[in-house]
């Protein structure tokens, strides 16, 4: 660690020596120590309250290992990325910032932002210590409105599910399905334009997808952990039409079996229903404590140097910044938790907005586990898969972290080629992507809300952005909404037809 070398008014240079100060790194560590800690908690509660779900025991450690292994590769994308940034940010920054709570592509452009108020560059002659301070704070404060915004949205937005779910339950089965297939698709053909590349490079991963497993070729004991997705290896088209369909727990029996000790756990409704509502004031009452302990900590650490580090800034260009970032990003904060509530559940929604880097890491390990275990989103298995997906995500994503940046970075630095971090920044989220939207249209089995997902999302893409570029921030915001509309409209219209 560089010795702190700060000058009296913050125009020294030497960003590294104040981006690694003790107080930095503590803040970092104690994000992850809140992640974890969160972690713990809705893993427990979901034991307990497993069988009210209708979801075993092994399903729960299935969803927890599914969820872990598709993070991997994005995991290490995230860190080679975050390697790339260190000398631009510092460890402590790029941890907490990049690697959790916020995403590279957010918070550089927050940074860009903020730096451009002050009349200087990143990493250029005119980033000095004052710029690289505010710009830390004002990505900082970004990254907190998408937590408050949650903190203030998911109570909302439960409360609401109920109500509708009361009032017409087929809201709970068009709205998630269209939310998600929605979701990935724009994610995926957003990345179309960028290059001929990314569009080879989507479609080979769908391609890859599609292709059926032979029974022969899969080895029993891994087909059966994986689920029936593995195990069936009829096209996928024809799984969409014909749906797989596998006997489904009632909410109050649950198979609880293990492979040693095998056994039925029967709960009455009464006992079932008081379970799930003590999973959720758990999940719920933890969640909103770890996530505004998370949000004091990541801004503590940016805090102290604007305020304390004698660095010479004034108040006119720290609000200015802030300003600056706020009136770029607002959009964002308000519809992305609306937008992905469907799809995580309230629970998972305290997880998923803290861990951050949400569509290219915790949404495909939420869809690989939901799909694993035979799950819907929106239902209580669903959910359920969820929580366990993004735990299983986050214990290899801190790990990753932790190992290949906190400890290694500045080491790797100097040992990862540059073309090597390039690729992985450049075309891993196509990669994903590809084989997630397959994924995702075989979980769901609803060919029309899938017709509807794509051409909306082309439309957006193609049509609506080129005419109203302010758009450009809230694509898939903008496709989720569209989708959700015209499926159930066209789900009611079959159904008054029919």
């Amino acid at each position: 660690m560089a010795p702190t070398q700060i000058v009296e008014n913050g125009s020294s240079t030497n960003i590294l020596s104040i981006a690694n100060m003790p107080v930095l790194w503590a803040c970092a560590l104690g994000v992850f120590a809140v992640i974890i800690l969160q972690s713990v908690i809705y893993i427990r509660a979901a034991r307990k309250a497993a069988p009210a779900a209708g979801i075993s025991t092994a399903e729960l450690k299935t969803s927890f290992r599914s969820g872990a292994v598709a993070a991997i590769g994005p995991s290490l994308a995230v860190v080679l990325v975050a390697i790339a940034l260190l000398a631009l940010f510092g460890t402590p920054a790029v941890l907490v910032r990049i690697g959790l709570i916020g995403s590279a592509a957010y918070e550089t452009g927050a940074a860009n932002i903020a730096a451009s108020t002050m009349d200087a560059t990143l990493g250029g002659a005119t980033y000095t210590q004052q710029v690289f301070a505010v710009a830390f704070f004002a990505m900082s404060i970004g990254g907190a409105m998408w937590m408050l915004t949650t903190l203030i949205a998911t109570p909302l937005l439960k409360r609401g599910e109920h109500k509708l779910a009361k009032v017409n339950p087929l809201i709970m089965t068009v709205v998630p399905a269209a939310a998600l297939l929605a979701a990935f698709i724009s994610i995926g053909i957003g990345e179309i334009p960028k290059s001929s590349a990314h569009l080879l490079t989507l479609l080979t991963a769908g391609a890859v997808m599609a292709v059926p497993v032979p029974r022969e070729a899969a080895e029993p004991g891994l087909a059966a952990r994986m689920g029936p997705g593995l195990r069936d290896c009829r096209s996928p088209l024809r799984r969409l039409r014909r749906p797989h369909r596998r006997p489904r727990p009632s909410r109050m029996t649950a198979q609880l079996s293990g492979r040693n000790n095998p056994m039925t756990t029967t709960l009455s409704p009464a006992q079932a229903t008081a379970d799930l509502a003590e999973f959720d004031r758990t999940t719920s009452r933890w969640g909103r404590l770890t996530m505004i302990a998370g949000l004091i900590i990541s801004v503590a650490g940016p805090l102290y140097l604007v305020l304390f580090a004698n660095l010479g800034i004034t108040s006119t260009q720290l609000w200015t910044a802030v300003a600056a970032v706020l009136g770029t990003f607002f959009v964002i904060w308000l519809v992305e938790p609306i937008t992905y509530f469907p799809i995580l559940g309230p629970a998972a929604m305290y997880q998923a907005f803290m861990i951050g880097n949400i569509s290219n890491k915790l949404l495909p390990s939420v869809l690989v586990a939901q799909t694993s275990i035979g799950a819907k989103p929106g239902t209580d298995r669903g959910n359920f898969a969820a929580i366990m997906a993004i735990c299983g995500a986050a214990a290899i994503h801190l790990l990753s972290l932790l190992i290949f940046v906190g400890i290694l970075g500045t080491w790797l630095i100097n040992v990862v080629p540059a073309g090597v971090t390039d690729v992985a920044r450049i075309y891993v989220l196509p990669a994903v992507m590809g084989a997630v939207i397959v994924q995702a249209i075989i979980s769901t089995r609803q060919l029309r809300p899938t017709l509807i997902a794509f051409a909306v999302v082309l439309v957006v893409q193609f049509v609506l952005l080129p005419l109203v570029p302010g758009l450009a921030m809230v694509p898939t915001a903008v496709s989720v909404i569209a989708t959700i509309l015209f499926a159930w409209f066209a789900r009611k219209e079959a159904r008054s037809e029919a």
